[in-house]
């Protein structure tokens, strides 16, 4: 019979063996007429055979025998592994073959945890797992007639060697197991799932990984950015770059993780190789996401930089696009080597880094540029540039480029090529059109003491451009170059018109006119009792443009045109059905609070009430509503009938029970003739919901029998 946490393949191989058959595929492929004494010496009959199936399903990958897996109700290849309760996802299970501990085959059994890719001891014995025979190398199958000696060689496994291990978070997790805390294990493994896709398969059957899901879930950090520290080359190492596969394998409901991980990201650290750590498990490329985590910067970012030759690109036949690591931790030793460097006294004010990021890191790499001493905790926009050029010196060949002469005069590039079109300011030299213009250092100091663009001002006084032109405008200042004068981009001063003007009291006095946000002469003024604006709705609602758009789509706000707003670029909508679709929306529920009140998963109530258009939903964007009236119907469904995975955490009974009970016949599904719901999800009625019903073998009914619903455990 099973022994205590032994291994389904365990149990499937000593009954082979017991029954001597020559494999466990022979000892499987009984049929009802020739059931005979070997399918009944360890079952009794057929039917227990057909028992003995049900149980092990979940843990057999769909390999063997049609008849075998015709007894599972509901079986598919994704399926989960039940173990103790605990679901497994089917990723982390080992179908192909067996792993053995020296000190569990001695009592003839394999032990459980070696059916799991994440243990790479046994957290029994704590010694490590054999994969294959040490005498012919061959890898041991668990599909064999004998479960103590080699399919092929016939060595006798109980003479494998013991080797002591150190796997504290695999005897944690394994603790985590026999209690049944199957909350923590599953959020432990979904992270776990989610972080072994941005290491290589070596780094995960080593066991590191298990044991950083294990100790962030513990609340423990300790040790953790030196431990994944030593799986990178050696060099300049962000800490942010460490953790960034850690943030982006947090899924929903992991917030107190990344609450740990947070004071982390501060800091850098000069990676060596040290003495034994395990230098076959460098990380030698790296996800986009990732890179850009580490950097905090954006996709489009990223392609300027590879673009540029700061990152380089790693695309191997039939692999994603990836970063190879030396170039990335070559840009961090770049910015690290131009931090605290001494300032030049001509030089410009601090600049953030990350906005003109490439121009800025070509600027580090030719050293012609500073940055503050930043900890990296938030990447590229921590950081500030300072340039060590002087605005009136030029470059070794004494020439300004177009950009080089638009920093000079704070404004944009475009607006130093309509000057120089304007005839403004004349290029020292000329060729291959705008890319080989540049200027001389005493032209451009002529021009900057001469005119000023209308940006310098708005920042000597921080207004907007309009702002400012409409000032000057009322003091009798217009510009020489502008959109109004010949389409120039930025409206161009004389400095002597603007000597005795003092521009900050003209500011607060406000008196000037200005047709900014303006409306026409003749305009008339619209009906705020019967119209409402967009920004009004807007802001009402919390909507953005697009959003506010759908709502008129689908009816629940009628738009309008005012009497004499015809040429107004802008929608007006009407009072009277903003607010009642207002109304509806504070009369309503979210439909995220909605399914947590009536008990259900999100996915039960989409598939359940919303597939099948048993309630229609308000939804506008990313938001969704259910009307009262609409939860009333669903609450009163849910009163009659249940899902069966809400039954199977209600009860914590097995999952696969409810379907060998449906297929069984001792409970009956709910058909669509009943409710239209049933056609989309299986459901069954809440009074069959029974002791006798939901009673599984290996489990108990909790204490307080006067439950509505009874609560099973594990024995």
């Amino acid at each position: 019979m099973p022994q205590n946490e032994e291994s389904p393949k365990s149990l499937l191989s000593r009954y082979a063996e017991k029954n001597f058959f020559s494999n466990v595929r022979l000892a499987l492929n009984v049929r009802s007429e020739d059931a005979g004494s070997n399918a009944r010496f360890l079952f009794g009959g057929l039917k227990e055979v057909k028992k003995f199936a049900s149980g092990v399903e979940s843990s057999l990958k769909v390999d063997l025998d049609k008849w075998f897996y015709g007894q599972a109700a509901g079986f598919t290849d994704e399926s989960p592994v039940i173990w103790n309760g605990c679901e497994i996802p089917r990723a982390f299970f080992v179908s192909g073959k067996a792993r053995l501990c020296p000190c569990c085959i001695k009592g003839e059994i394999i032990h459980q945890s070696a059916d799991f890719s994440f243990f790479s001891s046994c957290p029994v014995h704590q010694v490590k797992l054999h994969e294959a025979c040490p005498n012919c190398k061959k890898p041991i199958s668990w599909n064999r007639g004998s479960i103590q000696s080699c399919q092929s060689c016939n060595f006798q496994f109980k003479a494998l060697a013991e080797v002591p291990t150190d796997k504290p978070a695999e005897t944690t997790f394994l603790e985590w197991v026999r209690a049944g805390d199957a909350t923590l294990v599953n959020r432990c493994l979904r992270f776990l799932k989610a972080l072994r896709g941005f290491y290589a398969k070596e780094v995960f059957q080593a066991g590191v990984l298990l044991e950083v899901a294990v100790k962030l879930h513990r609340g423990d950090t300790a040790g953790l950015i030196e431990s994944l520290a030593a799986l990178y080359p050696p060099g300049i190492l962000a800490n942010r770059l460490v953790l960034a596969p850690l943030f982006l394998a947090c899924g929903d409901g992991m917030e107190e993780i990344k609450a740990l991980l947070r004071p982390l990201l501060a800091g850098s650290q000069e990676q060596s190789r040290a003495a034994g750590a395990l230098s076959t498990l460098n990380r030698k490329t790296l996800r986009l996401e990732e890179v850009e985590f580490a950097l905090n910067i954006t996709a489009q970012t990223r392609r300027k930089l590879t673009a540029s030759g700061f990152l380089k690109d790693v695309q191997e036949k039939g692999a994603r696009r990836q970063i190879d690591t030396a170039s990335l931790l070559d840009f961090f030793a770049m910015v690290e080597n131009a931090k605290l460097r001494s300032v030049a006294q001509h030089a410009e004010n601090w600049e953030r880094f990350s906005p003109n990021l490439v121009n800025n890191a070509f600027s580090l790499r030719e050293g012609k540029a500073c940055v503050t001493d930043h900890d990296w905790s938030d990447g590229c926009s921590g950081f500030w540039i300072k340039s060590e050029i002087s605005k009136h010196e030029a470059p070794d060949d004494g020439l300004l480029t177009i950009d080089e002469f638009a920093q000079v005069a704070k404004t944009y590039p475009d607006a130093i090529r309509r000057v120089v079109k304007a005839g403004l300011v004349l290029p020292d030299l000329k060729k291959n059109g705008k890319a080989g213009v540049k200027f001389s250092a005493k032209a451009v100091d002529s021009f900057c003491k001469q005119y000023c663009f209308s940006s310098e001002i708005a920042q000597s006084v921080k207004q907007g451009r309009t702002i400012i032109g409409a000032i000057l405008s009322s003091a009798g200042v217009e510009p020489v170059s502008g959109p109004k004068v010949d389409g120039a981009l930025v409206p161009l001063y004389k400095r002597s018109d603007l000597d005795g003007l003092d521009l900050l009291s003209l500011v607060e006095k406000r008196d000037f006119k200005s047709k900014a946000g303006r409306k026409k002469e003749g305009t008339v003024l619209y009906d705020r009792e019967t119209w409402m604006s967009s920004k009004e709705v807007s802001a009402l609602f919390g909507f953005c443009p697009v959003e506010l758009s759908s709502a008129v789509t689908q009816g629940h706000i009628k738009v309008g045109v005012p009497p004499g707003r015809e040429s107004d670029n802008c929608r007006y909508y009407f009072r009277e059905s903003v607010l009642a679709f207002k109304e509806r929306l504070q009369t309503s529920l979210v439909v995220d609070d909605a399914y947590v009140q009536l008990g259900i998963s999100k996915a039960e109530f989409y598939k359940r009430f919303v597939a099948s258009n048993f309630v229609t939903l308000i939804k506008i964007g990313k938001h969704s509503w259910i009307t009262r009236d609409d939860y009333r119907l669903v609450e009163e469904d849910c009163q009659l009938y249940i899902g069966t995975e809400t039954a199977t955490r209600l009860t914590g009974a097995p999952h696969r029970h409810f379907r060998n009970l449906i297929n069984t016949d001792r409970i009956s599904k709910v058909s669509s003739k009943e409710t239209i719901t049933a056609g989309f999800f299986d459901l069954i009625r809440r009074r069959d919901l029974s002791i006798h019903a939901v009673m599984a073998p290996g489990y108990t009914l909790k204490s307080n029998p006067e439950d509505e619903v009874k609560h099973l455990v594990p024995n």
